[in-house]
């Protein structure tokens, strides 16, 4: 099975997906701990958490479609850079004017939108990455990748959020967005 990562393609992407999902757990600490923090308010948590789902029950209607119709490489990029994106315009606002629901809300909804589409795609992109005896263990290696990339990016989140603050947390989330798109774009792959 680990043979597989012997692929350039592959291996990148892989490594990407992990990165990727570091950032994710970045984020997801960062993002309750500062609305914990902020509002005291499971409630508005709660919210803030439904805001980030509520997107993707929608995109799961159409997201196929995108993924089969466009360059699955290069939309895995285009939604790492979205992220960036969307962190950095936060973290600006929360820097200027402080923190504030209203900003988070569609903050959010961008995030789950991106991070909704970004699976699916992924998943789908290994198709394209290996040979079809190849295709049961990469999406076996994919799969470790969520478990190994969802439970370092929570932990060394919940470790930098305690230790630093939330937004030093998220500026390592948009870092690993970044570093991830880059992995990504350089995997010797087109179609």
């Amino acid at each position: 099975m680990l043979g597989i990562l012997g692929n350039k393609t592959f291996l990148l992407f892989f490594l990407g997906n992990i990165i990727s999902l570091v950032g994710f757990g970045f984020n997801l600490i960062a993002i309750s701990w500062m609305v914990l923090e902020e509002t005291g308010s499971e409630f508005a948590l709660g919210k803030i958490m439904a805001a980030a789902t509520i997107p993707g029950l929608i995109l799961a209607l159409v997201a196929g479609i995108i993924i089969d119709k466009v360059n699955r490489k290069w939309l895995l990029v285009i939604l790492d850079a979205f992220r960036v994106i969307i962190i950095s315009v936060f973290i600006y606002y929360f820097n200027v004017d402080g923190f504030s629901l209203t900003i988070l809300y569609p903050v959010m909804m961008l995030m789950g939108l991106s991070n909704s589409l970004f699976w699916p795609t992924a998943q789908a992109f290994v198709q394209e990455l290996v040979d079809k005896k190849d295709y049961f263990p990469a999406n076996a290696l994919l799969s470790a990748s969520y478990q190994v990339g969802s439970l370092f990016g929570a932990g060394a989140g919940g470790f930098i959020v305690h230790i630093y603050g939330p937004i030093t947390a998220l500026y390592f989330n948009a870092f690993a967005y970044l570093i991830s798109g880059l992995l990504i774009s350089l995997a010797p792959f087109s179609n």
